[in-house]
């Protein structure tokens, strides 16, 4: 495997699994490629209808998304999170996922390994730009969560995440003492430690 849509595919398949859904589908490259039962989607852009193959898409924001989720009326076996690069919003949407995860469900994280300092910088400066999710990835490898991690060092480096019984509830009870431990969290003071984390799974 080599692409993002190959591993979320294989995780499909191998488990069986019929609702999809992915934050952050901008123009639908990687929806396009999903194949699962039923494909949901959510980005507060716009595509033109026929770009993006999917069931249901909606035009909003995650945090949007997650307010209304009794108006959704489905739960998701499966969650590609991959939109604004922001340690913090990525923490929030993994968290309020968490709510529509089904038992057996998985979390998937996109852009988990910047190339280089300036490619993690928010806000954005760079072409090539991965922002800061990598500090996201560093809290829980610190943390004594009950979650499952397992890591792929391919396109833009992918954190695969299933909740243990009690992952959810630690990490909601966390959730804003490790918003203010993110202001903490720099470039050239952790990274590597983050890469040593990573090397130890």
């Amino acid at each position: 495997m080599t692409t993002k849509e190959e591993l979320l595919n294989k995780l499909i398949k191998d488990n069986g699994y019929k609702n999809y859904l992915e934050l952050g589908t901008q123009y639908g490259v990687c929806m396009n490629q999903i194949q699962c039962q039923t494909k949901h989607g959510v980005d507060p852009f716009k595509p033109v209808q026929r770009v993006v193959s999917c069931d249901q898409f909606f035009h909003m924001t995650t945090d949007e998304f997650f307010g209304n989720v009794e108006a959704v009326g489905v739960t998701y076996d499966i969650i590609f999170i991959d939109a604004l690069h922001h340690a913090d919003q990525l923490l929030a949407d993994l968290c309020n996922s968490g709510a529509l995860l089904t038992s057996d469900g998985t979390i998937v994280l996109h852009d988990m390994m910047p190339t280089s300092e300036l490619a993690q910088r928010v806000p954005r400066e760079s072409k090539t730009w991965m922002g800061s999710c990598w500090k996201t990835g560093y809290l829980l490898l610190k943390g004594n969560y009950d979650i499952e991690i397992d890591f792929y060092d391919f396109d833009c480096g992918i954190m695969v995440i299933r909740f243990g019984r009690e992952g959810l509830d630690q990490l909601l009870c966390d959730f804003s003492d490790n918003l203010d431990r993110l202001e903490n969290i720099h470039y050239n003071e952790h990274f590597e430690h983050y890469l040593e984390l990573l090397k130890a799974k």
